[in-house]
């Protein structure tokens, strides 16, 4: 699980930042003594006190110094190597371990939204209760480190619209509004059955891109919309009717002026 791997790196965090403080007390620690050392050699030069004896020490104690700041640079370099290593192997797109499973509330409501719908190609054929991760379901991406909804993709291209395909119908259920974390709803290209747009979908205030272009609705686009004040991208284009008239319309566009700018 995703939890263990951030433990993991975490840990060998810990590890290499203690080996680092370690280095740097021994790296203190030894210029300190080598600039007691040299004051006292300067000392015995003066009085004519040093001799063969002195000198040998000498060359000991920096040798001793030189060792120590050396392996403390080796094994510096070596805890650097694991926290880059733990690093990569957590955040690798190829390692199970990064994977989590949704949130069990918003499987519920994926769920509950498609018993309101119709699904003539089957598309939703994944989206089953026996499948516990909602993340893997088609049209969902997830959030790879909380496992929040956070894209609701149940778009047709515009060819496959164009071609008669058999689109979604049906109704938009309540539930939405459990996906919480939801950034991205598109629901182009279906047909709803010239059902007005929900205007619950303006409670939906994570979102940051609406597309219902073409998807069946009928009516008032709802000023509720507004309320989608982290909104970048709206895209909403009725159908065209026998007499050429929008299937959608807007009564004013005030509610625009209080979305992200």
């Amino acid at each position: 699980m995703a939890t263990l791997c951030i433990i993991d790196y975490w840990s060998y965090y810990v590890i290499a930042l203690s080996v680092l403080l370690a280095y740097l007390s021994t790296l203190i620690h030894s210029r300190l003594q080598v600039i007691r050392t040299t004051a006292y050699v300067k000392e015995e030069v003066n009085t004519g006190y040093l001799n063969i004896d002195h000198y040998k020490q000498l060359i000991l104690y920096f040798s001793s110094a030189s060792l120590k700041l050396y392996t403390m640079r080796i094994w510096s370099l070596v805890f650097l190597g694991l926290l880059i290593s733990a690093t990569n192997y957590c955040t690798s797109p190829c390692h199970g371990n990064t994977s989590v499973l949704c949130i069990e509330s918003e499987r519920q409501a994926l769920l509950r939204f498609k018993q309101d719908l119709m699904d003539p190609d089957n598309r939703l054929n994944s989206w089953s209760a026996a499948e516990l991760d909602c993340c893997n379901w088609t049209g969902i991406v997830c959030d790879s480190l909380t496992g929040h909804v956070q894209e609701l993709n149940l778009s047709y291209s515009e060819s496959e619209y164009d071609q008669g395909r058999s689109m979604f119908n049906g109704s938009i259920n309540l539930s939405l509004l459990e996906l919480k974390h939801l950034k991205l709803l598109d629901l182009s290209y279906n047909n709803f059955g010239g059902n007005p747009i929900p205007s619950f979908i303006g409670s939906l205030v994570s979102l940051r891109y609406l597309k219902l272009s073409m998807a069946g609705f009928k009516g008032l686009v709802p000023h509720q919309l507004g309320n989608l004040s982290s909104l970048h991208y709206l895209v909403v284009e009725g159908n065209y009717e026998r007499d050429g008239q929008n299937s959608l319309y807007v009564d004013n566009l005030d509610w625009l002026s209080s979305m992200h700018s």
